[in-house]
């Protein structure tokens, strides 16, 4: 999380998303982190892959993510929560799944429908 907040370009999502919001990280008086998982299991390198190998295991995994980032961050918004980031990923969501994954996140954002599609 503090990566996240920091002055580092490549890593300060978070600073940069909120100070586009006028909001300074210094002046909160704190961060909750709500997360859900893991949904997936951890893929590891073995010896013998190279980094294309991994990459081939790696990219579908992170590409099934990131729809369901997508989702969850859509439904959010359509709650009327507001949400600092616009997850794009063209990957297809996933139904089976999505029941699980917004019945988590909706014990803490009661707005969130149990009911609702993802698309």
């Amino acid at each position: 999380m503090c990566q996240h907040l920091g002055f580092q370009k490549a890593s300060n999502s978070l600073r940069r998303l909120l100070s586009e919001q006028g909001i300074e990280p210094e002046q909160c008086a704190r961060f909750n982190l709500v997360s859900y998982g893991p949904i997936f299991p951890e893929i590891g390198k073995t010896g013998e892959q190279d980094h294309d190998e991994q990459m081939e295991l790696h990219i579908p995994v992170r590409d099934r993510m990131a729809a369901r980032e997508r989702d969850l961050r859509d439904a959010l918004a359509d709650a009327g929560y507001s949400v600092l980031n616009v997850v794009r990923s063209k990957a297809k969501s996933d139904p089976d799944t999505w029941p699980d994954v917004l019945a988590a996140f909706s014990a803490n954002f009661p707005k969130l429908k149990v009911g609702a599609a993802s698309e």
